[in-house]
Parts: C-alpha cells; sequence; structure tokens
C-alpha cells in the first residue's frame, strides 16, 4: 500500500520515479516518464556570456541526512524487518569515491531518519524503500 502523505503531486511523483530510477519532464504542454536507462536526454553546452547569463548555487542542508531506515513487518515470519541505507547507496550510484551524505557527516556529524510512508513486507522491499529514499 502506497499513501501521499503531507507531498504535493509533483513531490508524489518525483518520489515514485525515483523509486522505479526513471526521469520526469515537461515537453510542450505534456508530462512525460521514462526509465533513465531508456531516454537520451542529450547533452547540453553552456558558454559563458553566450548561452549562459547567471548561474547561481545553492546548498540547503535542512533535509540532508547521513542515512535512513526504513522499518516494516514480515507477516509470513512475524518479525519485524529493517535496513539502514547509508552513503555506500550513493556512491555505488555515482563515479565519485565520496558522497554529501559523508561530506555531511564529516562536518555537522550523523544526522539520521526514519521513513514512515510505507510498510515494507519483505527484507528486499525494506532495502529498496530505504535506498531508494536516501537516493533523493
Amino acid at each position: 500500500m502506497l499513501a501521499q502523505v503531507n507531498q504535493s503531486d509533483l513531490a508524489f511523483l518525483r518520489e515514485r520515479a525515483r523509486a522505479i530510477d526513471a526521469e520526469l519532464w515537461m515537453e510542450g504542454t505534456k508530462f512525460r516518464a521514462q526509465s533513465r536507462s531508456r531516454r537520451n536526454g542529450g547533452t547540453a553546452k553552456l558558454t559563458r556570456d553566450a548561452d549562459l547569463r547567471e548561474f547561481t548555487v545553492l546548498a540547503d542542508l535542512a533535509g540532508q541526512r547521513t542515512s535512513i531506515f526504513a522499518n516494516g513487518w514480515d507477516v509470513a515470519g512475524k518479525s519485524a524487518l529493517q535496513h539502514e541505507a547509508t552513503a555506500s547507496v550513493l556512491v555505488a550510484n555515482s563515479m565519485a569515491d565520496t558522497s554529501g551524505a559523508s561530506i555531511l557527516e564529516s562536518a555537522v556529524g550523523a544526522r539520521k531518519e526514519s521513513f514512515a510512508h510505507t510498510v515494507p513486507l519483505t527484507s528486499e522491499e525494506t532495502r529498496s524503500a530505504s535506498g531508494s529514499a536516501f537516493s533523493k
């Protein structure tokens, strides 16, 4: 079961897309979604003072965390399920040796969070829920 709790429609769709490794975008007036592996978004080369006039970066650490827990219940096995996703999830999915989560932890310490929007029923669902929530 899946619930949209305290989220805009766009935030909910983005979360679902991230969970299945898909991208969302607008083409004219149409809203599109496709898996990342099948979408060729192309590349854009921007040149300063030609195509690129201004560029601003803002780093907001308010919603950042160093790990996230997903909790569930194995009905058949009658046992609690828990999985913690850490920075290793991010490093495995990128070309970098470090992640923002590891930098955050070294700068301000551990910031752990529990994910409670879904109730995973198997160990695999628990791992998937924590990993996809941490990757966003």
